[in-house]
């Protein structure tokens, strides 16, 4: 027995391939990152409507939830972020 336990000592495991554990953490950080792009757009673009609404109190409502469903999106979108990140740190 101990004639193989020397022989598995010298094996190298540099050679053995990778396996990527992490690619539902992988594909969720993207996707996260595409709705975080996209709320950001959203809050410029309501931005420019509301710089550009001319005082009609109905444009300048409309924008300002525009903005705040925007910002809203943001903070959901970091905390599904951290939650996922808290959660694979302590799985792996």
């Amino acid at each position: 027995m101990n004639i193989l336990y020397t022989f598995s000592a010298i094996i190298s495991s540099d050679y053995l391939p990778k396996t990527n554990t992490n690619s539902f953490g992988t594909i969720l950080n993207y996707v996260l990152a595409i709705f975080g792009a996209v709320a950001v757009i959203m809050v410029v673009y309501s931005g420019i409507q509301l710089i550009i609404s001319q005082g009609n109190s109905e444009k300048v409502a409309q924008a300002r939830r525009a903005i705040i469903y925007a910002v809203a999106g943001l903070v959901v979108i970091f905390f599904a972020q951290v939650i996922v990140l808290f959660i694979f740190n302590r799985v792996t």
